[in-house]
């Protein structure tokens, strides 16, 4: 038996049970690198090839445990792949080791399975133990941008960006040792053009019989554009948070109060300022309804939800009533709903902004009561001027000069009362011109102009141009027959205001002979004005021009406030 080996063409070892050699053929000595003469009897390959010592063991380990001995084994880093095998002879007194290549075996499945591997959509490498490129794939060289030679004459350390190499290896390290089965990781290849990629690799152990690994598989992702989204995102949501954050700050450092209602009046969000003025805390707002938190006020809340329904656009609202803040005192605010729908139409909720105006309304009431005693008082005053006028002329015979004079007093107060309704800040023209013209000619007056407010001192002025105009026509003019009539018109201009006074169908006009009270009133009224009055004696009537220039007039805000309360009171509010 011992010749027969040695002499055999094959790649054979006869070995005694404990694994020493007994006998070698000539193909055994040349495949491991044995001496090819002298005696090697007794001599365990430990002795012959140490690196190989470890794989042997593992073949005589599998034998001893009753399994199959057959174990896969790389002579050396370039030789090829071999079956070594341990079959234990007919009385179990020796051991028949053979090796067979199964190179050609493995050309055939390389064949079967190179085009999945070349045409698969992700990197794909075949790795060494030691870091080496053994095989890549098309894909894996896109990636890093390398050609395939380029790659199997490095290994993947060269190509790992340094940042990332130390996570790398401690993760590859404790896959040889067993401690996981596969790891993943986000890490950077230095790309051939010296750019760098973000991937995710994910790697796994090629395993003997034994366990042993003997190369890794390394599938890898392309995530560049992924991590530039994720990154871009992150960007957008930090943005994100860092503005709500800031509109958060602003919410809840406002000095209006702020809320938000679900379509059943529940409270979703309220700020700090609306909750002192409720008297309840914040928390204790949430998910609870206005009922519960401001009973007082409910019923007028309710009221604005109803004539709301099915509306879109913000309303403004007056509500009054008492809150836990100050129970037992009245107290106003005006609050501003807006309306938010969902894309279907349907109420998503109110958003509402509450202003309190309780020193407001209080100023008002105080400044309504006084302007009313200032009325009564100017009456007053205009009612003993008038009695002493007719004392004072008790012995005069003209008759007419005590009416004109009254009757100027009564313009004086028809003007002082139209003031009195906007508490003497300003007039609207057209009330200041019906007052002054009187009742009885009314009907012969017609007026044409925007609506224009005037100030307090031009309101005087004009109530008595006008009376002495109107007074004039009655005697002279278009109002002393009865097809006369007058036309009033006015219109803003860029620096003011012009009012024209228009006399038709009355008497031939004639020149007066001498200057009366109403054309000295005329030139004096608005002479510390920078305005100015102009009459002309046309053979169709009269014509009056005035120019009042811009401070004559009062700008005035005409939003109105609907309330929720009782029509002689303010509104209602949450």
């Amino acid at each position: 038996m011992l010749g027969v080996v040695a002499k055999a063409p094959a790649n054979l070892a006869l070995l005694d049970v404990d694994g020493a050699y007994l006998a070698a053929s000539g193909p055994h000595r040349r495949q491991l690198g044995l001496p090819s003469s002298g005696e090697i009897g007794g001599q365990h390959l430990h002795m012959l090839k140490p690196e190989l010592a470890e794989r042997f063991d593992a073949l005589l380990a599998l034998h001893s445990s009753g399994r199959p001995a057959r174990l896969k084994v790389r002579v050396s880093r370039a030789g090829p792949l071999c079956w070594w095998t341990l079959t234990p002879g007919p009385d179990g007194s020796y051991l028949l080791w053979s090796e067979e290549d199964v190179g050609e075996r493995h050309g055939a499945d390389d064949a079967r399975f190179r085009p999945i591997f070349d045409k698969a959509a992700l990197g794909v490498a075949h790795v060494a133990l030691t870091g080496d490129f053994l095989d890549v794939n098309r894909r894996f060289c896109a990636i890093t941008g390398y050609s395939a030679e380029q790659l199997l004459s490095t290994g993947f350390q060269a190509i790992t960006h340094p940042e990332d190499l130390t996570k790398d290896l401690r993760l590859m390290e404790a896959l040889i040792r067993g401690e996981v089965e596969t790891y993943s990781l986000e890490k950077r290849y230095l790309r051939g053009d010296g750019s760098t990629i973000w991937v995710n690799l994910t790697a796994s152990a090629v395993r003997d019989e034994l366990g042993e690994p003997q190369a890794f598989i390394a599938i890898v992702e392309d995530i560049e554009e992924r991590r530039a989204v994720a990154e871009a995102l992150k960007i957008s949501e930090a943005q994100a948070r860092d503005q709500l954050e800031e509109l958060e700050a602003i919410y809840q450092s406002s000095p209006v109060g702020l809320a938000f209602l679900t379509p059943e009046l529940r409270y979703v969000r309220i700020n700090h300022r609306l909750a002192e003025m409720n008297g309840v805390e914040v928390g204790a707002h949430l998910g609870r309804s206005v009922g519960e938190v401001a009973p007082a006020l409910f019923d007028q809340i309710r009221d604005i939800a109803e004539q709301l329904a099915g509306q879109s656009t913000a309303k403004a609202y007056e509500v009054h009533g008492e809150t836990r803040a100050a129970p037992g005192q009245e107290r106003y605010w005006l609050e501003y709903w807006v309306p938010l729908t969902r894309p279907d139409g349907a109420l998503r909720g109110y958003n509402v902004v509450v202003e309190e105006i309780t020193e407001r309304r209080r100023n008002e009431e105080r400044r309504k009561l006084l302007m009313d005693e200032l009325n009564h008082r100017v009456r007053n005053t205009l009612a003993v001027v008038q009695s002493i006028a007719r004392q004072t002329f008790a012995g005069v015979q003209a008759e007419d000069q005590k009416q004109a004079f009254e009757a100027r007093l009564m313009a004086l107060a028809a003007a002082h009362a139209v003031l009195v309704q906007d508490s003497w800040s300003a007039a609207d023209l057209a009330q200041i011109a019906t007052a002054a013209v009187g009742s009885q000619s009314a009907d012969r007056l017609s007026m044409t102009g925007p609506p224009v407010a005037v100030s307090p001192e031009t309101a005087v002025s004009l109530s008595l141009v006008l009376h002495e105009l109107a007074t004039n026509a009655s005697k002279y003019g278009a109002l002393a027959n009865h097809d006369g009539r007058i036309e009033l018109t006015w219109a803003l201009e860029q620096d003011g205001l012009i009012l024209i006074w228009r006399e038709r169908d009355g008497p031939k006009v004639e020149t007066p002979t001498r200057r009366g009270f109403g054309s000295r009133l005329l030139s004096r009224a608005f002479s510390g004005q920078n305005d100015r009055a102009t009459i002309e004696l046309r053979p169709e009537g009269l014509n009056c021009t005035i120019r009042l220039n811009a401070t004559a007039l009062v700008l005035k805000s005409n939003s109105p406030i609907e309330s929720c309360g009782q029509a002689d009171a303010p509104g209602s509010a949450c």
